[in-house]
Order: structure tokens, then sequence, then C-alpha cells
């Protein structure tokens, strides 16, 4: 008789549960919880801010290709642009070279040396000029190529900072 024969298998032990989790564990969820959170809040904002710029630009879009955009209109878009982002009694006062003055500074620093930068001066006289004297200056490609470029560089946070300077001069 063999002694052997009497043995019970071996028994192999119950693998090794996850739950409950160390502390550590717990820890790096919670960090990656809340760099998901923040990531998505700043999305969110990011998207907020830029709406209106955004739905400007469509705009402009869409009244160039059908044949209606002229100087004053274009004018009245960064007008509505500017007072969106800053200080909407400021903005609204705003007109000649200081209104030009204000177009440029608001450009980010690699845009002011670009060309239809310097075309920003045909907003100095919109206002008091009717549309047919205005579209004489420049073409619709011009003010659609001038309006543009603005709209696509301007640095809003340069608008925000018009908002704390309320009722001093830019």
């Amino acid at each position: 008789m063999n002694p052997l024969e009497n043995l019970n298998d071996i028994a192999e032990p119950s693998g090794v549960s996850f739950l409950p989790l160390a502390w550590g564990w717990w820890f790096v969820i919670a960090v990656i919880v809340m760099l998901v959170l923040c990531a998505a809040i700043g999305i969110v904002r990011y998207y907020r801010r830029h709406a209106a710029r955004k739905a400007t630009c469509k705009l402009l879009d869409h009244q160039f290709q059908q044949n209606t955009l002229s100087l004053s209109s274009a004018n009245t878009l960064l007008k509505r642009v500017c007072m969106t982002y800053s200080a909407r009694e400021a903005v609204a006062a705003m007109h000649g070279e200081q209104w030009v003055n204000t177009l440029k500074n608001c450009l980010h620093q690699k845009a002011k040396n670009h060309p239809n930068t310097e075309k920003l001066t045909i907003f100095k006289q919109t206002q008091y000029l009717p549309d047919q004297e205005n579209n004489k200056t420049l073409s619709q490609r011009e003010i659609y190529d001038v309006t543009g470029h603005w709209l696509r560089k301007v640095d809003l946070t340069y608008l925000a900072k018009l908002k704390e300077k309320k009722g001093q001069h830019v």
C-alpha cells in the first residue's frame, strides 16, 4: 500500500480580488476624474467664449455669398463683436481714428504686421458716407478679406480688458 494514495490534491489559493481598492488607487481615480472634469469645463468655456466671433464669421460669409456685404455692414459686424466681449458703452461711442486704433490694438501681435491690418483704416469714415460711396473705395472681396482677417486674428483677452477700462479712453 502506497501512503501517497490517501493524500488530497494541493489546494490552490483563490485569485486576488481587486476589491477593495487600496487608497492609492482611489487617489489615482480621483485625480483622473478631476482632470476629465477640468478638461470638459475648459472645452465648454472655450466654445462659449468664441461663439459670438464664430457666428459673426458665418454672418460675414453669408453676406459675402449673397452680395450684400458693404463697408458699413462689415463695420457693424466688427462693432457687434467688440461690444459682445467688452464694455458696450465704451465701444459704441468709438468712431474715426479711435475706432481704427482699437481695431488694430485688438489683433494678436503677429497679425499686426499683416497687409490687411493697414486696410482697417477704411473703417475710419464709414458712418459718415452712404453705402454707394463706401463701396467705391474697396471691392466686396477686399472688405471681406479685411473683416475676415480681423475676426480670425482678434485677441479676445484685449477686448475683455476694455471692459475693465470702462469709461476710460482706449
